[in-house]
This record gives C-alpha cells, structure tokens and sequence, in this order.
C-alpha cells in the first residue's frame, strides 16, 4: 500500500485549495446578485415632474429656453439620486463624470439640432425636448448603477455595465415618458434618432436630433470625429457646405451654455 500512498502526496492540499476557490466564486456570484437586485430596485424611481417642460414645447426659438429649467432637468435626471448625490469616493466620482458627460452632450445637441430644425421647418420645441431627453434613458439607468453600486461597496465591471445601460436605457425613458406625459412627438423622437435614415415614417426632427448629437461628438470629442461621416451625414439632410459652417457656428455659444448649466 506505501506506493500507492506515496503517488498522491498533495491530495488534502489540493481538495481544500478546490475548496477555497469555490467560496471565493460563489462570494462573487453572491456579491454580482446583490448588486443586480439593487440595480434593479433603483431602476424603478422615476424622478418627479419638471413645471417648465410643457412651456418648453411650445418655444420657437432655442434662445427661448429658461437656464432654470435647463438647471432643473439636469438635476432630475443627470445628476446621482438624491440618496447618494453628496458621496465621494471612487464608485460615485466616477457615475458623477459619466452623467456630466452626457448632460453636455445633451445641451450641445440641443443647441445644433434646433438650429437645423428651423432651417428644415420642423418644430423647434419637440427638437430641443427631444435632444434634452435624447440620452435620458440611458443617464437614469447610470444613476441606477451608481446608488446600486454605493449601496453595495461595488464597482460592476465594465462589460457587464455596458450591458445594463443598453438592457435598461429604454424601459427607464419609457417610464420617464409616462410619469411625466412627454408629448407623443416627442417620444417618437427619442426613440427614432439613432435609426435615422431607416424610414421616411419618422418625424423630420429625429433627423435633426441625430446629425445635432454627431456635430456634438465633434465638438466634445474631436479625436473621435470622423469629418467624411458627418460630411455624408449633412448631404442626406440637404446641408450644404455654406449652412453646416453656419450651424457650427454655434460652437462659442454652446461652450458659453455648458459652462452656465454645469
């Protein structure tokens, strides 16, 4: 029997080394389910009802909008819940720059998109409300994450978060439009602009939404710009040379409103 022995010597090393892998995934598991539920528990928060938005239909120009009501917006929906908007830390400070982004790109797309609507003869109020709550679907599913994430001590990775923001954005504008009875015209918008081009069926301000978002990749992340793509872009639209200059014209204007409605 000593042979037989001798052939494993480590065999009670390796069962418990077995062992102690298996606490630590389903540690993981546990943790990543906690987290999961938190995420969704927060998801089911609609912020309340803004006072200024139905007056915001009805602007005609984009030198109409009250900063107030910009200010408003952004605290509803692209700032962290109110539960945890004064944390620090690593978890919050980052979900706080990720909204702060998208709350730029928000104004810098309702800036460009309500310039080409005039010019298209689409109505400039559904085209500012839709370029606002362009990305609010996916600013709410991040403050989500972000109290899930303060909640539970951590941080989901990137890969999965990516796949929560694209699974949720959605259904949590969804909820937003009904909670806050956002005019049809104006859903119709946000949920068609990124298919700009795919039907003649959506409203002419989706187009306008969605060339106003790429100018604002452009100015906010010119290292990414791709100028023959937005080039393309202002020929299906009937842009011509002359007017897209004009509506990037709006640059200084738009820098001068990022840094008023911070």
């Amino acid at each position: 029997m000593w042979p037989h022995v001798h052939r494993y010597p480590h065999a009670t090393s390796v069962m418990f080394n077995r062992s102690n892998a298996s606490q630590k995934v389903d540690l993981a598991l546990s943790r990543r389910g906690a987290l999961e539920l938190a995420m969704r528990r927060h998801a089911h928060r609609v912020p309340d009802v803004l006072p200024g938005l139905p007056a915001m239909l009805k602007i005609g120009t984009v030198k109409d909008v009250e900063l107030d009501d910009l200010n408003a917006l952004r605290l509803a929906i692209f700032d962290l819940p109110a539960a945890i908007k004064d944390q620090t830390g690593a978890l919050a400070d980052a979900r706080r720059a990720e909204l702060e982004a998208l709350w730029r790109e928000a104004l810098a797309t309702m800036m460009y998109s309500a310039q080409i609507s005039a010019i298209q003869g689409g109505s400039v109020g559904a085209t500012v409300l839709g370029a606002l709550l362009h990305r609010a679907g996916h600013a709410l599913a991040t403050g989500a994450l972000a109290a899930a994430e303060v909640e539970q001590n951590t941080k989901l990775d990137s890969p999965s978060a990516a796949d929560w923001l694209a699974r949720s954005g959605d259904s949590m504008f969804d909820a937003l439009a009904r909670g806050w009875r956002v005019p049809e015209q104006v859903i119709r918008i946000v949920q068609s602009w990124q298919r700009h081009g795919e039907s003649e069926e959506f409203p002419r301000e989706s187009s306008a939404v969605y060339f106003g978002h790429v100018l604002a990749m452009e100015l906010l992340y010119p290292e990414w710009s791709l100028p023959a793509a937005i080039d393309a872009a202002a020929s299906e639209l009937q842009l011509n040379s002359e007017t897209l200059e004009w509506v990037r014209g709006e640059r200084p204007a738009i820098v001068r409103l990022i840094e008023a409605a911070a």
